[in-house]
């Protein structure tokens, strides 16, 4: 499409209507899914590296005896928006009961149920359609961690995610990485711990849809929290294909995933290929651990089954350390466990 600078009359319907034939020749349309907002309604890849980040909020409120606590929690996130980079109007999936002091300038689709995937569903049909299916695009996805669960360390951790998703260093990630958050850790799947992230909207559009797991296609695992399976799809999500090429910001050994040393902000901020350490230093003693073997064979699995991929190449972000060094050949526990572990890459 080429954009020849005519106002169109009405081009906020003439968006959706785009929107709508667009994701229905994808074959992807659904009538529960909200159409993301834009005041173009054409957008050419020249200007992709100029439009602002689009972000993705999933919000999610038990009862009106949450309001004020939650509403501190949408302040405090929200506080990180900068109108230089950001698109200022969120698009909001609320979840649960409805939060009544929402900014007007935000985008919000309210639903009485559902998970992680609805606001990840809407970021994965923003980034397929065609004037954002590009690598110049990028698109944030955080949420209202602690809104459910208030604890302390949720807390921690939502603060340091948010810092990082939404950083002027992630929206800067250099043209190698198509996802970049605080921490990126390939155990015990690959994921950001605690899921919120910046990614490349080309990147995205290869993905399957988040709501896989409640149509059944991921299988609802009893030991998801080691496979990504289950509910843990969604923390698996934006890393699942095996053309993931993660960044991170957090230069600490201490915090790899889960809870543990998880860092105050601010913290100084330095991007780097991720995973930054070797395959040792992820593995916590004795919690979903397996030999180098296993992870790889659980890779190919995964990716088999989502993507109908059934080898890695050089392409792969693991593929020097499990694949050109000799973690294949660990056969001792000891080894692989961490008493023995040693660095290979060096």
């Amino acid at each position: 499409l080429i954009s020849i600078g005519i106002e169109l009359p009405n081009s906020n319907l003439v968006h959706r209507i785009l929107t709508r034939v667009s994701t229905q020749l994808d074959g992807t349309y659904d009538d529960d899914a909200s159409l993301s907002s834009s005041s173009n309604a054409i957008i050419t890849n020249t200007n992709a590296k100029n439009k602002k980040i689009k972000i993705f909020y999933n919000l999610y409120i038990s009862s009106a005896a949450d309001e004020e606590r939650v509403q501190k929690i949408v302040d405090e996130q929200f506080a990180h928006l900068n109108p230089k980079l950001h698109d200022v109007n969120v698009s909001i999936s609320s979840i649960g009961y409805q939060l009544q002091n929402i900014s007007h300038n935000h985008t919000v689709q309210h639903h009485e149920k559902g998970n992680e995937d609805v606001g990840m569903h809407e970021l994965w049909e923003y980034c397929k359609l065609p004037q954002n299916n590009n690598h110049d695009t990028l698109a944030v996805y955080i949420h209202s961690k602690g809104s459910f669960h208030p604890r302390g360390v949720n807390d921690k951790i939502r603060r340091a995610l948010t810092f990082g998703a939404l950083s002027e260093e992630c929206a800067n990630l250099p043209d190698t990485c198509n996802v970049c958050s605080s921490r990126f850790s390939p155990q015990p799947f690959p994921h950001t711990p605690g899921n919120m992230w910046l990614a490349r909207c080309d990147y995205i559009a290869k993905l399957r849809d988040p709501f896989l797991l409640k149509q059944g296609v991921v299988p609802d695992h009893k030991n998801g929290w080691c496979t990504g399976l289950g509910r843990y799809y969604f923390e698996h999500w934006s890393h699942s294909h095996p053309h993931a090429a993660p960044c991170d910001l957090y230069a600490g050994g201490e915090w790899t995933w889960d809870y543990f040393g998880i860092p105050q902000i601010p913290f100084e901020k330095k991007m780097a290929k991720a995973p930054r350490f070797n395959f040792c230093h992820y593995l916590h003693d004795r919690v979903c651990k397996g030999p180098p073997k296993t992870y790889y064979e659980n890779r190919l699995w995964y990716y088999d089954m989502l993507f109908g991929i059934k080898d890695l190449d050089e392409s792969w972000w693991y593929y020097e350390e499990i694949l050109q060094q000799k973690f294949l050949n660990m056969t001792d526990p000891e080894e692989w466990y961490g008493f023995k572990c040693v660095d290979h890459s060096k």
